[in-house]
């Protein structure tokens, strides 16, 4: 797999994870109850080629087999008692960090388990989501907490237990919509009907926006890239991170 010629790598940095099993003790098969809620979907998208593991069922590249382990260790981390989806925040500290498309990735990687999953893109600074998988960013999740429309959720093509919501028509006002009860009903909606839920988000360093939504996702990913992000730049955001009720799962180092 390349970007621009460039080969794309994986290191996973995890916090307190001793290995990664070859056995996803909480994997289960599909059933008749494991289908996508009854929520209308709108239509069907067609993921960008860029997402290897959205058209490849069963060859992966080194990337993708990354993914997958790291998806191991998270359903490792993850009481399966524990009610409702499984919810995750990923945050970066910057822009370019690869955060947008490890949402994706690790949305896609899940939704491969037969189980409805949800891909939320809440970065209302550049949002990429509606990008990674061809759909047209209307509709979305800022219009859902700004006029209480309807869900604009986007099926995908081959992948018939992953929905996608675009960020929508991008609001003057992000964090007043974060910080609305609106978006705290809209993730109580998401919980009761999904059993995973990806958020996407703006870089930390620069805009709260990750951190308000850490803060009630608990659940969190950090993201980072060799070579690029400074130490500084982590720093400043585990500091952030540590005035939080988020539980952070573990970190990510990208080689690009």
């Amino acid at each position: 797999m390349s970007r621009d010629g460039k080969n794309i790598g994986m290191y996973v940095e995890t916090y307190g994870f001793d290995k990664i099993s070859d056995i996803e003790k909480h994997e289960n098969k599909s059933s008749d109850n494991d289908i996508i809620p009854v929520i209308p979907i709108k239509d069907t998208v067609v993921p960008s080629k860029q997402l290897v593991m959205a058209h490849d069922a069963y060859s992966y590249d080194q990337r993708s087999e990354m993914i997958l382990a790291l998806r191991t260790e998270l359903l490792m981390r993850h009481d399966p008692n524990t009610e409702g989806a499984y919810m995750m925040t990923l945050l970066s500290p910057s822009a370019g960090e690869g955060r947008s498309q490890l949402a994706a990735e690790l949305a896609i990687s899940f939704a491969k388990l037969n189980k409805p999953t949800l891909l939320v893109d809440a970065d209302f600074r550049n949002p990429k989501q509606h990008t990674l998988f061809g759909a047209e960013n209307t509709g979305g999740l800022s219009q859902v907490m700004s006029s209480n429309d309807t869900l604009d959720l986007h099926g995908v093509m081959d992948l018939d237990h992953l929905v996608v919501l675009t960020t929508g028509e991008i609001p003057e006002n992000p964090m007043e919509l974060l910080s609305d009860v609106r978006f705290t009903r809209a993730i109580e909606f998401f919980r009761d009907n999904f059993d995973y839920v990806i958020f996407d988000t703006a870089p930390v360093n620069k805009y709260a926006d990750g951190l308000v939504i850490a803060n009630l996702i608990k659940n969190v990913i950090t993201i980072t890239r060799a070579k690029h992000t400074s130490y500084k730049s982590i720093r400043d955001m585990l500091r952030k991170l540590s005035a939080s009720n988020a539980n952070l799962l573990g970190g990510i180092i990208n080689h690009f």
